[in-house]
């Protein structure tokens, strides 16, 4: 049985498509901040790619 999508917490994340950083290097590194200022606890579920992309 898969994760339940209601366990990941949300992520508030700031995309900018138009930076020269690719969008998959801001969502690395918001969620690698989020972790390292403990916003987001050990085991805490993230949502699948599916819904970070919408």
């Amino acid at each position: 049985m898969g994760r339940d999508a209601t366990k990941a917490p949300p992520l508030g994340l700031l995309l900018d498509p138009a930076a020269r950083v690719a969008l998959h290097q801001q969502i690395g590194e918001q969620i690698r901040s989020a972790i390292l200022e403990r916003r987001l606890a050990p085991g805490t579920y993230l949502p699948s790619s599916r819904l970070l992309a919408q």
